[in-house]
């Protein structure tokens, strides 16, 4: 389902890579298994991108992730609450 031809990540994205170390810098998006079917999710990180590459895809959470689903603005917190709290408690140790 992940669509790496996106050519850069949205302004909002781009913020928090810059803001959180891992700013654009014209890497591809590199698809990451979140273990749910109802998003799309990539990083731009540069320093990730290498690190979800072939076997290794999806090993570990990067420090931005942009996630998409078809649902507009409105979140199904059913599926959605889940990945925004594994999100945050694989970047709080």
């Amino acid at each position: 389902m992940t669509d790496t031809t996106i050519p850069a990540p949205p302004a909002m994205t781009r913020a928090w890579g810059n803001m959180n170390s891992c700013p654009y810098t014209g890497t591809p998006a590199a698809p990451f298994n979140t273990s749910t079917t109802h998003a799309d999710c990539r990083t731009y990180c540069a320093s990730n991108v290498a690190g979800w590459s072939g076997g290794s895809a999806g090993t570990g959470w990067p420090n931005v992730l942009d996630c998409r689903a078809p649902m507009g603005h409105t979140y199904d917190l059913g599926w959605s609450w889940k990945l925004i709290l594994d999100f945050f408690d694989a970047h709080s140790h």
